[in-house]
């Protein structure tokens, strides 16, 4: 529970009831994804800066619209 506070502390999930299983499941399982990219990126030989690696949850609404602009 530790690390998982320290993990949250700068996002909308610090406080306790702002945890909902599925938003907590969904950073989860993003933020694994997100290491293993780093992971691949790093293993080809890219510089990824320390900065440009550090997953942190925001809204899944945020995150949503993010998508979106993205497409």
């Amino acid at each position: 529970m530790g690390s998982f506070n320290d993990w949250v502390t700068a996002s909308y999930l610090k406080a306790p009831g702002s945890r909902r299983v599925a938003d907590v499941a969904h950073h989860l399982m993003r933020g694994a994804a997100f290491h293993t990219r780093i992971a691949q990126l790093r293993t080809a030989g890219v510089h990824v800066p320390a900065a440009a690696a550090d997953y942190r949850p925001v809204p899944l609404e945020s995150s949503a619209g993010i998508l979106e602009g993205a497409g």
